[in-house]
């Protein structure tokens, strides 16, 4: 309707210029007679409090309106909250329930969402069979984190045969969507004898995607790699940058092998007190070489040194 197509214009500000509060005054036009799509974006308006106070109860009550109407995204929405207790007392049932009239009308998030819930038996019992056929519904729109899912599935053989080739369609399919956690799958199987895939310069190019988006896995493989010459030349500067960037997420082993580094000056300058701050965060990390290594390095302080690794000590456990 004509009163809606107006409310999207000034809500995005398409030949309009942005105005919120006309956006809501015709959202509400709309809604009020009974519009689903209005109904639904003035829920978002208000759970967000875009332009509004955020008033959750009301933002409820107008998810209901066009959930009650078939609206397969407020009916997601309203399994969500049933599903983690939001705005409403935690009803796993009532989830199942609004994810399935979602999903039956092919709406991807509740494929998803009912996937993850008949996987994790939240309320049913358990089918994996079942799950994956909604993961796939899902993941054949393009849901990047269906698309994960089943790559898992594959890998693994669990609820599906193991598939190395079809777990690396589906991880490649989300890799492609820039998803970080695809992105390094796809690096690890291409560096997987089982997978019989193996490609070191194309795996090392998937992990620097994922590295470069903050993954800490990926961090530490492309560590791994410059400082083993796996692949790529050996170069100990380029793998300390990416040992101190996955360290600094608190991966143990990226800790304990730039701990490692500064106590031999290998990557960066001779550093023994860093080297004890990383091993003993390595050893924090459950790294179980650390303690062997932190205590030879302790040995080779000088007074002053183990005074300020011990005032670091004393600061980090404050």
């Amino acid at each position: 309707p004509a009163q809606f197509n107006l409310a999207l214009r000034y809500d995005k500000g398409e030949g309009v210029a942005q105005d919120s509060q006309k956006a809501i005054g015709w959202y509400r036009r709309a809604a009020e007679q009974g519009h689903a799509s209005s109904q639904f974006n003035l829920g978002l308006i208000y759970d967000s409090g875009q332009g509004v106070p955020r008033d959750e109860a009301f933002a409820l009550d107008w998810f209901r309106k066009a959930a009650a109407q078939g609206h397969a995204g407020a009916q997601d929405n309203l399994g969500l909250r049933y599903e983690h207790g939001h705005g409403v007392e935690q009803d796993l049932e009532q989830a199942r329930a609004w994810y399935r009239k979602a999903a039956e009308q092919g709406f991807a998030g509740a494929q998803y969402h009912l996937g993850q819930m008949v996987d994790g038996g939240s309320g049913v019992a358990s089918d994996r069979q079942e799950a994956i056929l909604w993961y796939r519904k899902a993941a054949d729109q393009g849901h990047v984190r269906a698309q994960f899912e089943l790559g898992m599935r594959y890998q693994s053989g669990r609820g599906a045969p193991q598939d190395y080739r079809m777990a690396m369609h589906w991880y490649r399919r989300a890799a492609e969507q820039d998803y970080a956690a695809a992105q390094f799958m796809v690096g690890a199987l291409l560096d997987d004898e089982d997978a019989r895939m193996l490609d070191p310069q194309q795996a090392y190019g998937w992990y620097r995607k994922a590295a470069d988006q903050g993954h800490v896995r990926a961090q530490f493989a492309l560590g791994l790699r410059h400082d083993n010459g796996q692949g790529v030349p050996q170069d100990y500067e380029a793998a300390h940058f990416w040992y101190l960037r996955a360290a600094q997420q608190g991966h143990g082993r990226a800790c304990f092998n730039l701990g490692l580094m500064y106590a031999n000056g290998q990557g960066a300058a001779l550093d023994l007190v860093q080297a004890c701050v990383w091993l003993q965060q390595a050893e924090r990390s459950g790294a179980d070489a650390a303690r062997k290594y932190l205590k030879h390095t302790v040995w080779r302080l000088a007074p002053s040194e183990l005074a300020h690794v011990q005032r670091l000590s004393a600061s980090s456990a404050n």
